[in-house]
């Protein structure tokens, strides 16, 4: 538009009125984005009469009613229409109830277009519609991808073929492996079959004994804290770690210079402390040894603010990190300002989108709609002191509360709850190891959960209040003060404690009522539900990065040749990777 194209004799063919958007249709020309929703809705999507005449219903209140309030004469009405749309949003995610329709494609995608005009409005008083707008984008992306509209590329293999993302992580603790899952995911819905994502345990699967032992050994360690504290405090200075790293290189770089030969990646990620300094220095003596240079090589933190030093490494080409604090750590060990990028800890995609309103999960889920609910969770094995707390929750708020209870593997856990009838007449809900725990965090109002940074990103995202109940020693220590700093929960080891800390927030006091629904309110400001997809997208930058480098590359490298050709010399062979 800046460059007035929506002016020219050839636009104003297509729309007399020379506005944009207008859709050429094989010939056919709509404009008005009204009317074109609606002409691709009748074309493509197929809908009865009713989902028709719904469709037309909110594309008529977007471009008329919402239109008025916001830039026409009725601007005086716009907190009742807002206030009027909130109270539907209030008792179902979407326009028309569970599902995502056309309806909120007019809608969401007006109401994000009011953020350009009326920043300062933003975020609204309406909280409803503030989070529904936070949902439409990808829903609506969602959504599209359904319709096979002509003129849109569908995903594939990009020309050049397919592109091989190797990430490397370790099972020492969930979140590596949760992390590698959750962008591999992101991966597939954003560019389908363009990419194809190998997870893999480097550690384990790929350097000799004892080094192949990591998981086996970390399980001891933090099974007896003094030893893992030894541990990690002892790797923390740089010149111990790197030397550390250099001598293991000698060991273990044979075989994994052999499965990145094996694995051939256009990018390597790593999502694990100890694969930073030493699969960067095998990939670069791989590439020398081949003439080429290595492939790009990321590396994305998974700890909140307690990251061990190990993390970061200054050859990468890229550092995502999951806070300001993240960012100054890589600072401090000498990564360059700009390879470092702040997103958020990549989560699961299902966290970024719409769910079904909170009864109707409840329901789903066993829950009662007439209590408040706590989420009480111990990771896959359901370890802490889940039991002596929901004991002392039930004592305490004698039935005021329901508690939800995910046991993981414990089956022990698992039975015993289920099995036990509760003095304090609490509704408890008990289940074993689950797929859906953002089901259970979005049917729930607040959550008991140890220190983990994944299970606090989930839940700053689901708007919870978290009460910490526990952590390991070191990695996990920091993300304390960032939940209580944050004015977002609390932290207390003590069943007794928590159960009176539980009493307060969900009492009948005003005051304590108002404080938790502030931290509901901070917690879901400080959620980044769009982090997993913007450091996807960024990687995938990388690899396109890499390849128009190598064009560029083989043309300088070429270029000589060709002037010692026509000067009959010698081609000189011009270095392509720098000394490591």
């Amino acid at each position: 538009m800046q460059a007035k194209q929506h002016k020219s004799p050839e636009y104003l063919k297509l729309h007399p009125f020379g506005q944009v958007p207008v859709l050429d249709d094989d010939g056919f020309t709509v404009f008005e984005s009204g009317a074109i929703l609606l002409y691709l809705a009748a074309k493509y999507a197929k809908l009865d009469t009713a989902a028709t005449g719904k469709a037309a219903q909110w594309t008529v209140f977007a471009n008329s009613t919402l239109t008025d309030v916001f830039f026409g004469i009725e601007k005086n009405k716009r907190d009742s229409v807002m206030n009027a749309l909130d109270g539907i949003l209030a008792k179902q995610p979407y326009l028309e109830g569970d599902e995502f329709t056309l309806g909120d494609v007019a809608v969401g995608s007006y109401l994000l277009y009011l953020t350009v005009f009326f920043p300062d409005m933003f975020p609204i008083k309406q909280q409803n519609v503030w989070a529904y707008m936070q949902w439409c984008g990808p829903a609506k992306a969602d959504l599209l991808r359904l319709f096979p509209f002509p003129g849109r590329r569908r995903k594939g293999p990009p020309k050049g073929g397919q592109k091989t993302v190797l990430i490397m992580m370790s099972n020492t603790g969930g979140g590596h492996k949760a992390s590698a899952e959750a962008l591999q995911q992101a991966f597939r819905e954003e560019y389908g079959d363009q990419y194809k994502i190998i997870i893999v345990d480097m550690w384990k699967e790929h350097t000799p004994a004892p080094f192949n032992t990591l998981c086996d050994s970390y399980s001891f360690l933090v099974r007896h804290s003094i030893l893992w504290r030894l541990t990690y405090n002892m790797m923390q200075p740089r010149p111990l770690h790197r030397s550390y790293f250099a001598a293991v290189n000698a060991a273990v770089s044979r075989q994994l210079s052999a499965a990145f030969d094996a694995y051939d990646p256009d990018l390597v990620v790593s999502v694990h402390p100890l694969m930073q300094h030493i699969p960067v220095r095998v990939l670069a003596s791989r590439a020398r040894a081949r003439g080429e240079a290595p492939p790009p090589f990321a590396t994305v933190v998974t700890d909140f603010t307690t990251c061990h030093n190990t993390w970061f490494y200054p050859a990468v080409t890229r550092c995502f990190v999951p806070t300001a604090f993240c960012r100054s750590l890589a600072l401090e060990n000498g990564v360059p300002a700009d390879k470092i990028t702040v997103h958020g800890l990549p989560i699961r995609p299902i966290f970024s989108k719409r769910l079904p309103a909170k009864a109707t999960l409840r329901r789903k889920l066993g829950l009662v709609n007439d209590a408040p609910a706590i989420l009480l969770v111990g990771g896959g094995e359901g370890m802490g002191k889940l039991e002596a707390t929901v004991r002392e929750l039930d004592a305490r708020l004698q039935g005021s509360a329901q508690v939800a209870v995910i046991c993981g593997r414990n089956k022990k856990l698992l039975n015993t709850l289920r099995s036990t009838v509760w003095p304090g007449g609490s509704h408890v809900v008990a289940v074993g190891f689950v797929d859906n725990v953002h089901e259970w965090m979005a049917a729930v109002d607040t959550i008991i959960t140890k220190a983990g940074p994944g299970t606090i990103a989930e839940a700053l995202i689901s708007g919870l209040p978290i009460l910490l109940n526990g952590n390991v020693p070191c990695q996990e220590e920091g993300n304390i003060p960032y939940v209580v700093e944050n004015g977002v929960g609390a932290f207390e080891t003590d069943p007794v404690r928590i159960a009176d800390i539980m009493a307060t927030w969900l009492g009948p006091s005003p005051e304590a009522r108002a404080e938790f629904a502030a931290m509901a309110k901070r917690s879901k400001a400080l959620g980044r539900p769009r982090a997993v997809y913007n450091i996807a997208r960024d990687l995938a930058g990388l690899v396109e990065s890499a390849k128009e480098l190598a064009v560029e590359v083989a043309a300088a490298a070429a270029a000589p040749a060709r002037r010692a050709c026509c000067s009959g010399g010698a081609a000189k062979q011009q270095p392509l990777v720098a000394p490591a």
